[in-house]
């Protein structure tokens, strides 16, 4: 089978092989439909950086994009509130991982920041098109920040949608009810 180059293959290493493994378990993996929700946001994040020649680690921005919900944090998160929860379930699991201090600001800048209408300034480029991404899924490709629409359309039918819009809606009545202030703007730190 010919490599498609539309699409951004996944990682193969032992952070993605644990990302794998928590979205199984600790997830709660229920449906394809939301492996692929997941794996889209990844596919678009890694097409934007690559487009601004961003040097990023491909197994870390897929362990987020694996992990980036909020359901996983009321479980087995500490912190107060649900984004505080969010970052310490993803930090605790990729201790051993390399979790240096950028890798930590890039964690917390995305959690924080994946919703916001309005996002910070000075956002690390990995925040930036994460956040993209997400608008991108979102919008079902409508607003795709200049992306080829090849490349947004092959990612879309590599990683099916079916009937997710349902699902994204419960999801963010969920994270608005947790959350009502989280999608206005939150400074950087």
């Amino acid at each position: 089978m010919a490599k498609n180059l539309l699409v951004p293959s996944l990682p193969k290493s032992a952070l993605a092989d644990k990302a794998d493994l928590l979205f199984r378990t600790i997830r709660g993996y229920r449906h394809e439909e939301e492996r692929n929700h997941h794996l889209r946001i990844y596919a678009f994040a890694c097409h934007l950086l690559d487009r601004e020649r961003v040097k990023y680690d491909r197994a870390f921005l897929y362990y987020i994009a694996l992990l980036h919900e909020h359901s996983v944090a009321r479980r087995h998160g500490k912190g107060r509130g649900v984004f505080a929860k969010s970052i310490d379930v993803l930090q605790k699991n990729a201790a051993g991982f390399g979790l240096d201090a950028r890798r930590r600001r890039v964690l917390r800048e995305i959690v924080w920041n994946k919703y916001r209408i309005v996002p910070p300034k000075r956002l690390t480029p990995e925040a930036v098109a994460f956040r993209r991404a997400i608008i991108i899924e979102i919008s079902r490709g409508v607003v795709n920040f200049d992306l080829p629409t090849m490349q947004v359309l092959a990612v879309f039918k590599h990683f099916a949608w079916w009937a997710f819009d349902r699902k994204l809606v419960s999801w963010w009545m969920e994270m608005l009810r947790q959350a009502p202030f989280s999608i206005f703007v939150r400074k950087a730190k």
